[in-house]
């Protein structure tokens, strides 16, 4: 990338001087020949190495994507594998009542998994499905209490910035200083609808964080930055130490 940007450079060099010869110079006639074919050759070649480039970094973006999809795949197979396994295990041993919970697991997940497909931003999507079976210290639960179509809702920032707007706070709630017998505690993430008819993006960490004051900062630093509000909800009502936090992402308002 920094040779093609180097070649991109020279030729832009070359075409700039030639253009300046051909402006202010006295030049005989085949000279100036040469100097228009010279700037013409350059500005192809330096429009050529672009193209190239924008391709490499399109097979790139694409690969990542295919790469991650896989990644995707593979995780999902091995958490369902599990599932089975346990299912099998209840059957085998006829153990009604467990088989019957385990069901019930079963199809909470797939109603759960069903709600994050049909968000309607695909990066959103495959980032919370990856994010759910990972296998990072902090797991990180999805709950959506509804089906929501995040294209049909009127939100007043685009699908790829509210995506990158969550990747980047999970990353934070991840990445925040724990209580060593809380690290391995699960984030609780959840996206719905207000009563005020705002999008609520909701972070919930039941352990204990040694520097909330620092979380709730860099948080609404990105709030701040993709025009959004940061609350930090009472836990009144959670155990002493639990954190909530939530981003108030503003929806046109519905005639």
């Amino acid at each position: 990338m920094r040779g093609s940007r180097l070649w991109v450079f020279a030729c832009s060099a070359c075409a700039f001087i030639c253009a300046v010869v051909l402006a202010w110079g006295a030049l005989y006639l085949p000279w100036r020949i040469f100097a228009v074919i010279l700037l013409i050759l350059s500005l192809a070649a330096g429009c050529l190495i672009m193209l190239r480039e924008q391709r490499h970094q399109h097979e790139r973006a694409l690969h990542m994507a295919h790469q991650s999809a896989l990644e995707l795949m593979n995780h999902q197979r091995h958490d369902w594998m599990n599932e089975l396994q346990l299912l099998y295990g209840y059957v085998r041993l006829n153990r009604t009542e467990q088989l019957r919970l385990c069901v019930e697991g079963i199809k909470g997940k797939m109603i759960e998994e069903g709600r994050i497909a049909k968000l309607g931003i695909p990066e959103l999507t495959l980032f919370l499905l990856h994010v759910r079976v990972s296998g990072h210290a902090m797991p990180v639960y999805v709950h959506l209490p509804r089906q929501i179509d995040l294209t049909d809702v009127g939100l007043l920032m685009e699908g790829r910035a509210l995506t990158d707007m969550i990747k980047e706070g999970v990353q934070v709630m991840r990445l925040a200083p724990k209580a060593s017998a809380d690290a391995a505690t699960p984030l609780q993430f959840m996206i719905d609808i207000r009563s005020d008819s705002a999008l609520g993006v909701r972070f919930l960490y039941e352990g204990q964080l040694l520097q909330p004051d620092d979380v709730r900062t860099q948080l609404d630093r990105l709030a701040a930055e993709h025009g959004v509000r940061l609350e930090q909800v009472p836990t009144s009502e959670l155990q002493a130490g639990a954190s909530i936090f939530e981003w108030i992402v503003p929806c046109k308002a519905r005639d």
